[in-house]
């Protein structure tokens, strides 16, 4: 089964699937789906169209059968007329090409260089065939088609990066929370390490006093004991003196 038949269809298909594709092969696919007419000289047109000058040979007409293979340059100077098409603006006259005449002698043949404007209007209004003008007609409404995609498709990749965005908002927001958390804990714990170290600088300030203390009970101590053994050497003598 078809993924898809209509050009709504298709159209559906490349936003479900995030598909961006070039407006050529969205073309040839519109054309297949509906209009279903001969395109494929697209390319090359495309490619005709892409210089702003008059590049584009007479014998492209011949070749796209505007004019016979057997035409001559007075055919292609009627179709310029007929057209309505001005010299040095809409196309230019060469006449470099020299050829042998009936009589023997050599003249120059006429080459004429379009625009491609100007080629793409004798495309379209060409009396020999209307598949130009069909496609042309075409390319305007996929024009349309195309369009209406790329906004959809915008549409569609904007909400997705939307989503994306809220998520990541949401993820930033659990992080600020746990920062939080982070920095509350820190600040009691800082708190803690200052009472810890005040109770320190408490703790070696009696360490210090007790020190002192001793110190001092020794100090105490030795001089007792001195005075203890003055009083036992003068009892001592007292006693041996009676």
């Amino acid at each position: 089964m078809d993924k898809y038949l209509t050009i709504q269809e298709y159209i559906n298909y490349l936003i479900e699937n995030q598909i961006n594709i070039n407006i050529i092969d969205f073309v040839k696919e519109v054309n297949n789906l509906e209009f279903k007419i001969d395109i494929s000289f697209i390319d090359e047109f495309i490619e005709l169209v892409s210089k702003n000058e008059c590049c584009i040979h007479h014998n492209m007409l011949q070749k796209y059968d505007i004019i016979s293979l057997n035409g001559t340059t007075n055919d292609i100077k009627r179709i310029l007329i007929q057209n309505e098409l001005v010299e040095n603006k809409d196309f230019k006259l060469r006449n470099d090409a020299q050829f042998k005449n009936s009589n023997g002698g050599r003249g120059n043949k006429n080459e004429y260089y379009l625009h491609p404007r100007s080629f793409k209007i004798c495309l379209m209004r060409s009396l020999k065939t209307k598949k130009y003008a069909k496609y042309y007609l075409l390319l305007e409404e996929c024009v349309k088609y195309f369009n209406d995609f790329q906004i959809e498709l915008n549409k569609k990749y904007i909400i997705k990066l939307k989503n994306k965005i809220e998520k990541k908002d949401i993820k930033i927001d659990k992080l600020e929370e746990k920062l939080n958390i982070l920095i509350n804990d820190n600040k009691e714990t800082k708190i803690i390490n200052e009472k810890l170290l005040e109770d320190n600088k408490d703790t070696k300030k009696i360490n210090e006093e007790i020190k002192n203390m001793n110190k001092e009970i020794i100090k105490y101590s030795k001089k007792m004991e001195r005075q203890l053994n003055e009083t036992t050497k003068i009892n001592l003598k007292i006693y041996f003196c009676y």
